[in-house]
C-alpha cells in the first residue's frame, strides 16, 4: 500500500507541468510495483481548505474528487489512534 500525501496530490493536480510529471511517474512507479494507492482523511480535510480558499471552488472541486475517484481512503478511527500515540 502507497499512502500519498497532500503534498503529492496537490503536484498531481496543480498547474506546474514539472511537478505533475514527476508525481504522475511517481504513481506509476507504484502502480507497476502492484502498490495499492490510498490517502488519508487528513489529507482529503486539507485538500478541503484548497478548495474553500481557491478563486474558483466549484471548479477546484471538481478536481479534488476526480483525483480521489480511484483512491482508498484510510480512516482515522479509535485503532488508528491508539497505533499513532
Amino acid at each position: 500500500m502507497a499512502c500519498l500525501d497532500t503534498t503529492m496530490l496537490i503536484d498531481l493536480a496543480g498547474r506546474s507541468d514539472r511537478l505533475r510529471k514527476r508525481a504522475l511517474d511517481k504513481i506509476k512507479e507504484l502502480v507497476k510495483r502492484g502498490e495499492n494507492l490510498v490517502t488519508t482523511r487528513f489529507n482529503v480535510a486539507e485538500l478541503s481548505i484548497g478548495i474553500a480558499r481557491s478563486d474558483n471552488p466549484r471548479a477546484e472541486e471538481a478536481v479534488v474528487h476526480s483525483l480521489l475517484a480511484d483512491l482508498g481512503i484510510l480512516e482515522f478511527d479509535d485503532k488508528a489512534a491508539w497505533v499513532f500515540g
